[in-house]
């Protein structure tokens, strides 16, 4: 398996100049507070349970009777 094919299809939009350009961006930034990385992780979680959310609705009201 090639690393390209491993990689997130946000990341295969990417041409090589942004994927750089974005590394360059995280490489340099100063680092994350606790309080920056606590709000982060509570926005991740919760976009997270959101999509799961989404899901499970979008299973139980299809209408496959085996989705659910």
């Amino acid at each position: 398996m090639t690393h390209a094919s491993t990689r997130t299809i946000a990341h295969r939009d990417l041409g090589v100049g942004e994927n750089q350009a974005s590394l360059h961006a995280i490489m340099t930034a100063p680092p994350m507070s606790a309080a920056a990385h606590a709000a982060a992780a509570r926005q991740r979680t919760a976009s997270r349970r959101q999509a799961e959310d989404a899901r499970q609705l979008r299973a139980l009201t299809s209408d496959d009777w085996r989705a659910a």
